[in-house]
């Protein structure tokens, strides 16, 4: 892929928005901050610090989180991560370079070497199209 720089807008004003999915995640099954902490000694005001994006918190701790205090298999947590991680990056980009960056994607998904291009890019750029149709929609 060309390698470009996106241009991110109003970046000083968004938060990542990773603490908020989790804490609607954690909601969902109605999991509490004392069953995670009792779970993965991972203190509570840091956990909400995290929510409030207050505070980032690295993967492999956001991992422990998942699959010690939520009792999820380390792929499912694999995925969730990048997944809120792509829909944050994503999130901070003007509207011409999200469009930008799908055309790129797909330009080397459509290259005869396309079979080279690893799963994981291939999944990333199938979730980036869902996510932007669905943004498009909610507009």
């Amino acid at each position: 892929m060309n390698k470009k720089h996106y241009h991110f807008h109003n970046i000083m004003k968004v938060k990542s928005k990773t603490g908020q999915k989790f804490r609607k995640f954690r909601k969902s099954r109605e999991i509490t901050m004392n069953h995670l902490k009792a779970k993965t000694n991972i203190d509570k005001s840091y956990i909400s610090n995290f929510e409030r994006g207050e505070k980032n918190m690295p993967d492999d701790t956001l991992y422990i989180l998942l699959t010690k205090g939520m009792d999820l298999r380390p792929s499912e947590a694999e995925k969730i991560i990048q997944r809120w991680r792509i829909e944050d990056r994503v999130e901070l980009l003007s509207p011409e370079d999200k469009l930008d960056l799908m055309e790129n994607l797909f330009n080397e998904f459509m290259k005869e070497e396309y079979e080279l291009i690893p799963k994981k890019a291939i999944a990333d750029m199938k979730y980036i199209n869902e996510y932007l149709d669905q943004k498009k929609k909610d507009e």
